[in-house]
């Protein structure tokens, strides 16, 4: 995953870094001109970025603008573009999986926001080199044309305040463009947790990062303290009469046995 520019934005007004935008990724190059040419109307695009939750998986670029924020995707291919029914085709071929994969990534980034910029949130699937106009599509996403790209993002209306666009800028870069990947809790996190490493209760290893257990150790989870033994149970009040009771009739007996051997 290249992070040189991660976290900045895409500026191509014919200097020699617009080549190679073009040189080294030919497919999304129409899309970084797209997008060039709404950054005069105070648009932002963020690219290669982490996906908060996940270790390995990246969001191809986060549009930050007056009309929102864009998580967005360029899907490559060649061939008829189709929507029947909802279902975006491609060649005939349904993209409702990179639909839905994208839509997700929008949740997680969603996630992290303010309540108040979260539902200022988009899912925009660009399709490479094709002509659509703006469909929504099963999967939960925006699909657009390349070539219609630019007009749509200028055609959104302005719900994002000036003042609060490169907050919401530099906050995704640090949250998103470090290297390594936000922590993002889910309900089995919260309901379940997740399970303790194991430890040595009689002996750990010496050396940090050390693997070799100790023969004859037994292991509990860490940081769970040994169960307390269970106190004894409280007697009864019924129990307590009756102890009392039968210490005195044996008492009672002992002195008249004492008594009789007196009188003898």
């Amino acid at each position: 995953m290249t992070r040189q520019t991660a976290g900045r934005s895409e500026r191509h007004d014919g200097r020699p870094d617009q080549a190679a935008w073009q040189i080294a990724e030919p497919i999304l190059s129409g899309t970084c001109l797209a997008l060039a040419e709404v950054e005069p109307d105070g648009w932002s695009v963020l690219h290669d970025l982490h996906r908060p939750g996940s270790a390995w998986a990246d969001i191809e670029r986060i549009v930050v603008g007056p009309g929102g924020i864009l998580v967005m995707q360029t899907l490559p291919g060649h061939g008829e573009v189709t929507v029947a029914d909802g279902t975006l085709r491609v060649r005939g071929y349904a993209r409702t999986p990179d639909v839905t994969a994208l839509a997700d990534a929008a949740g997680a980034v969603t996630a992290l926001l303010a309540p108040e910029h979260r539902r200022l949130v988009r899912t925009v699937l660009v399709l490479s080199d094709q002509r659509l106009a703006p469909t929504p599509v099963r999967g939960g996403a925006m699909a657009v044309g390349e070539r219609q790209l630019a007009d749509h993002v200028r055609s959104m209306p302005a719900v994002l305040p000036l003042a609060e666009l490169p907050l919401v800028v530099d906050y995704l870069t640090a949250e998103l463009g470090d290297d390594t990947s936000p922590e993002q809790l889910t309900v089995d996190d919260v309901l379940y947790g997740s399970p303790a490493p194991m430890v040595p209760t009689e002996a750990r290893a010496s050396a940090a990062g050390s693997a070799a257990l100790v023969p004859g150790v037994d292991w509990v989870l860490e940081d769970e303290p040994a169960p307390a033994p269970a106190p004894a149970p409280r007697p009864s009040r019924s129990d307590r009469l009756l102890r009392w009771g039968t210490a005195g009739l044996v008492l009672a007996t002992v002195v008249n046995v004492v008594l009789a051997l007196l009188g003898a």
